[in-house]
C-alpha cells in the first residue's frame, strides 16, 4: 500500500488537511508501577489467605493490616501512574485519567536531560535519565519522578519520548533553550 501523500503527489492532488496529531507519553518509570501492582497483588493475597486460614488467632491482625495496607497501595499505584499528552498546543500532564496541568510550549524556558537522584536503594541513590521541562532559571527538581502542579516538570527520557519531545519543541517552543542531545546521558 502507497504512502498517502506519495499517491497524492502521483496523481496531483492537493494534500489533503491534516488533524492535529496528539501523542500520549508515559512519564515515570514502568518498573515502579510494576512493583506497586505486584505490591498490591500480595496485600490481596495475603486478605484471601487471612479469610480462608486461620492460623493460631492472627488472622484478625492479618485482615486488619492487610486491609489498611491494600487501599493505599492501591491508591499509591493509581496516583503514580501519569501521562503526557503532547500536541502543537503544548503538553498536558494527566493524573489516573484527570488533568494534572496544562504547559503551553510559550511558557517553557528549558527543556534538557539531566541524570536525576529518582529513588534509594539500601542508601545508595539510583539516577535516572528524565527529560526536564522548565519555566525559569533554578528551578529545582523533584526526587522519585512525579510531577505535580508546579515546574518542573519531568518525563522519563526514553528514545520514543525524547524524540517526540524534541520534534515539539523545536516547531513550537521558541523561547526555549532546547538540549535534548547531551552526551553522557543514557535513553
Amino acid at each position: 500500500m502507497e504512502d498517502r501523500e506519495k499517491r497524492q503527489k502521483r496523481i496531483g492532488e492537493e494534500p489533503a488537511f491534516e488533524e492535529p496529531r496528539k501523542v500520549m507519553l508515559r512519564t515515570n518509570l514502568t518498573y515502579t508501577v510494576v512493583l506497586l501492582w505486584f505490591a498490591d497483588l500480595i496485600f490481596l493475597a495475603m486478605i484471601v489467605i487471612g479469610i480462608v486460614v486461620d492460623s493460631g488467632g492472627m488472622r484478625v491482625p492479618l485482615l486488619i493490616m492487610c486491609g489498611l495496607s491494600f487501599p493505599i497501595t492501591v491508591a499509591g499505584t493509581v496516583f503514580s501512574m501519569q501521562t503526557a499528552v503532547v500536541d502543537e498546543n503544548g503538553i498536558l500532564f494527566r493524573r489516573c485519567r484527570s488533568k494534572l496541568v496544562f504547559v503551553k510550549w510559550e511558557e517553557l524556558t528549558a527543556i534538557d536531560l539531566q541524570k536525576l537522584e529518582t529513588f534509594e536503594i539500601l542508601e545508595i541513590s539510583v539516577k535516572v535519565s528524565w527529560i526536564v521541562l522548565r519555566t525559569a532559571p533554578g528551578q529545582v527538581t523533584r526526587q522519585g519522578g512525579i510531577n505535580g502542579k508546579k515546574p518542573p516538570w519531568i518525563i522519563k527520557a526514553s528514545p520514543k519520548n525524547v524524540a517526540v519531545i524534541k520534534e515539539y519543541a523545536e516547531k513550537y517552543a521558541a523561547n526555549a533553550v532546547i538540549r535534548l542531545n547531551q552526551d553522557g546521558i543514557d535513553v
